[in-house]
């Protein structure tokens, strides 16, 4: 299954023609996804949400999560080797305080926590059984992203 979702004014469409409401207030956006399993689709739509937070979200005056951050998510999802990771659960999607995003794997005892700040930056915290195992700066390439994802899914 392959979705390609298009990112115009408010409105994503799939090619079997699904429609999602991106709701946000001025979203000018022109960029396309292409998107081959449930979970990436899901994703996505949890991560167009966000872009409908009023400021003030968190009562202590965040803004919504930035533009730069909704298209890091977006290239971090497409950083993902698909056809190797097709199975992975719906990640937890959430905004951060100062306009980032937060997406959360859990795979057994196994944790991955990625944060796309409002620059775009990315971090990630590995934990295994709630034990944090390492964290850092995230550079956005299908070979960090494979290496991650790996570890989550790995059953040793």
């Amino acid at each position: 299954m392959t979705v390609v979702m298009e990112l115009p004014a408010t409105t994503l469409v799939s090619q079997s023609g699904e429609r999602v409401e991106a709701g946000g207030q001025g979203a000018q956006w022109t960029k396309g996804i292409a998107i081959s399993s449930r979970w990436a689709a899901e994703t996505v739509k949890r991560v167009l949400a966000l872009t409908s937070l009023p400021h003030d979200w968190d009562s202590y005056g965040s803004p919504p999560p930035s533009q730069v951050a909704i298209f890091a998510s977006y290239g971090l999802l497409n950083s993902i080797p698909k056809t190797v990771f097709e199975d992975l659960p719906i990640p937890f999607v959430a905004p951060v305080s100062g306009g980032g995003i937060q997406l959360e794997w859990n795979v057994g005892t196994r944790e991955l926590e990625l944060h796309v700040m409002p620059d775009g930056s990315t971090q990630f915290l590995k934990t295994l059984g709630g034990e944090a195992l390492d964290e850092g700066p995230l550079r956005l390439s299908p070979i960090a992203t494979r290496e991650l994802f790996a570890w989550l899914t790995s059953t040793r």
